[in-house]
């Protein structure tokens, strides 16, 4: 047997419900299986140890953020994410204080309220999920995109552009990180050389879209785990879904402000007559970073059978937790048997949150209940799942074995199946002679078959939609085919800023390497270099003035020390200096620092 302790508390890696960190008292608070010493209860990667929830930033062991919300400042990106991989304050949703929030910000820790970009789209990470990329213009030095601000972005990019203006060599404009229009020891010390060595950024992505499908399933019942991991291959979702039931489950990647599109599917139809549509909604959302969402998406109802009718379309529905609806939208109902003009079509899904009756049928349902059945004794189907409550089964139970009602979204939101055709997954009632009710927020009613006096059958009714959302867009009838959610980051969110005063904010957006702001004959772009104050012009407070200190070889930082080493960086810039010395660069850079 396994005998492993990997950290000797006594307790084996098998049993222990910490087996990285010792914890011999195996404490659980939670309750979750998960020793508090290791416990990350908000999911964000920092452990509730080291979360003091103290709201000041110490160092990775004292986080200061809230162990219970995995983004603490509300900014889009995780505190996680902040702490071990940004480098940002995992308490102040605007780090740099530019009025552009960390987690849509291109620049996290460099101002630049107008985000620009000048080679956006070429420097994406697909690789990584989520994605990062498009890297602002202030913090992107590297230049050949491939990863790293080294000599290949120097020799290849910045060096040939030196010195040029970018209206006369528009090839240039990538170099020219404060945008000034000209590539200078400006765009050399602030931005180029504070990166070398390192790779650019950070920044985010906008614009993130994320497209669920059916997988490639069809039918009363949802895809599978393989289904949506091969249908996802090489996507943004790539490993981001969990199939449960046939509905798929993801965590929001970040926090922000969402677009839901959700498209019911349509019923099922043959030549000649058509199927009912389905709805469509849209709305804004805002959303939490590892918020696990519930998403289903519907399918068509199938057509066949006996009677050649059709099964309901199937709703399409997301859903925060276990049963808090943000967006439905309703399927489309299932067409009857052919028997010439008095067939009729099934109904769209529409963009109510009840469903219309089928006329002389089944009755629509409300309040998120499913659908009634169809009227008449030879051969009415059974109604649409809703979201609280199953549809309404056939009175005729003879035929259709008691399990043609569409189920609702909180009973799995299966689809009947009968003699006629199955209603597809999202809560489509199966066909009989008449066609199946749809599933939606509240199930269509099934469709009704009179013989007498005259033949009279009917298509299902279609289902109802629900949109929580702000800035809704929905519309009925609109999608032929299966159902569809797309998910998309919006791009646009901007703070107001509070952080820092606007005399602050002024000189972030005003200062240039060129300028002396303490007047001290040291350059600013120079005082990044040697570390100095640049607000001060006698940083070591001996009396010399940093420039007089750095022109007579003393040590601005320190009183009566030895001459002056730049420290920022020192092996990259050390190397970077004899490759500037060779390029004839050097005696430039050196007249800028005295």
């Amino acid at each position: 047997a396994d005998q492993a302790d990997t950290d000797g508390d006594g307790f084996g890696d098998v049993c222990d419900n910490c087996a990285v960190d010792a914890n011999a008292d195996q404490q659980d608070s939670s309750g979750n299986g998960t020793g508090d010493i290791c416990n990350d209860e908000d999911l964000d990667g920092l452990r509730d140890l080291v979360e003091t929830q103290t709201g000041i930033f110490v160092d990775e062991n004292d986080t200061g953020t809230d162990p219970n919300n995995p983004d603490t400042d509300f900014d889009g990106l995780g505190d996680g994410l902040e702490v071990l991989d940004y480098g940002s304050d995992p308490h102040d949703p605007d780090t740099d204080a530019d009025t552009v929030i960390d987690g849509q910000d291109n620049c996290v820790l460099v101002a630049n309220t107008d985000q620009a970009n000048a080679n956006a789209g070429e420097d994406d990470d697909a690789t990584t999920y989520p994605p990062l990329d498009e890297f602002g213009d202030v913090c992107d030095g590297d230049l050949n995109n491939d990863g790293l601000v080294n000599t290949g972005d120097f020799f290849g990019g910045f060096r040939p552009c030196f010195g040029q203006l970018t209206s006369v060599q528009p090839e240039c404009v990538n170099a020219d990180f404060d945008g000034n229009g000209v590539i200078n020891t400006g765009d050399f010390f602030a931005y180029f050389l504070p990166q070398f060595g390192g790779a650019p950024g950070p920044g985010r992505r906008l614009g993130l879209e994320f497209t669920f499908t059916t997988c490639g399933q069809t039918g009363r019942t949802g895809p599978s785990q393989g289904q949506c991991d091969a249908a996802y291959a090489g996507t943004d979702l790539e490993g981001a879904v969990t199939v449960v039931g046939g509905i798929q489950e993801w965590a929001v990647p970040f926090s922000g402000m969402y677009v839901i599109e959700a498209l019911g599917a349509q019923g099922g139809e043959r030549v000649g007559i058509l199927a009912g549509h389905g709805a469509s909604v849209s709305g804004n959302f805002s959303l939490l970073v590892f918020q696990s969402l519930r998403i289903l998406v519907g399918q068509t109802g199938t057509q066949g059978g006996g009677w050649n009718s059709g099964g309901g379309g199937g709703a399409s529905f997301v859903v925060k937790g276990i049963d808090a609806p943000l967006a439905v939208s309703g399927g489309g109902g299932g067409v009857g048997y052919n028997f010439g003009p008095a067939t009729m079509g099934g109904m769209n899904g529409v963009t109510t949150e009840h469903s219309p009756n089928v006329p002389g049928g089944g009755t629509g349902g409300v309040s998120g209940n499913g659908g009634g059945r169809g009227t008449g004794t030879d051969g009415p189907a059974s109604g649409g799942g809703g979201f609280y409550g199953d549809g309404e089964q056939s009175s005729q139970v003879d035929y259709f074995l008691t399990d043609s009602y569409g189920r609702s979204f909180i009973s799995g939101a299966t689809g009947g199946t009968g003699p006629g055709a199955d209603g597809g997954f999202g809560g489509g009632a199966s066909s009989f002679v008449s066609g199946g009710g749809a599933g939606g927020y509240s199930g269509g009613g099934g469709g009704a078959y009179w013989s007498q006096p005259q033949p009279s059958i009917q298509g299902g009714g279609g289902g109802g939609s629900f949109n929580a959302g702000t800035n809704p867009d929905n519309a009925s009838g609109v999608n032929a085919g299966p159902g569809q959610v797309t998910i998309t980051f919006l791009s646009a969110a901007i703070v107001e800023k509070t952080l820092v005063s606007e005399a602050d904010l002024a000189f972030l957006m005003t200062f240039a390497p060129e300028s002396d702001a303490d007047a001290d004959g040291l350059s600013d772009g120079a005082e990044m270099i040697y570390g100095t104050d640049s607000l001060k012009a006698d940083t070591d407070a001996d009396g010399i003035l940093d420039g007089d200190e750095v022109q007579v070889g003393s040590n601005p930082l320190a009183s009566g020390a030895p001459p002056a080493v730049p420290t920022l960086g020192l092996g990259p810039l050390a190397m970077l200096f004899c490759l500037l010395l060779t390029a004839g660069m050097a005696p430039v850079l050196v007249g800028r620092m005295k």
